[in-house]
């Protein structure tokens, strides 16, 4: 997609996006509440869900761990660009050159 971000011919693009803004659940036996967060209002548990938690900081790898709350950091071991699977991270992804990975390797000149 970086040949269509960069055409001339393109003022803007749109981002159709609603990502998680947390993972709150009833009771207080759970791993937000845990985290010393009041409630699914908290201004501080709202900021620290736009830019972190699900699908920034970490994901549930199936419906059983979400259940269980067992959550999967992301990390990109291969290249150290975690933010290439951040489906959270504008800025990193705005702000950072972008290669093309076909067959899993990362090519040596970015995209544009």
């Amino acid at each position: 997609l970086d040949p269509l971000w960069v055409d001339p011919n393109i003022d803007y693009v749109g981002i159709d996006w609603y990502p998680p803004l947390g993972d709150w659940r009833e009771g207080d036996e759970h791993l937000d509440a845990q985290a010393g967060y009041a409630g699914p209002a908290d201004p501080d548990y709202l900021v620290a869900n736009v830019a972190g938690g699900e699908n920034f900081d970490w994901f549930y790898g199936s419906d059983a761990d979400r259940v269980g709350q067992v959550r999967t950091p992301i990390v990109d071991g291969a290249y150290g660009e975690p933010w290439v699977w951040r489906s959270k991270d504008l800025k990193s992804w705005w702000s950072s050159a972008h290669h093309d990975r076909p067959g899993g390797v990362r090519s040596a000149a970015p995209t544009a």
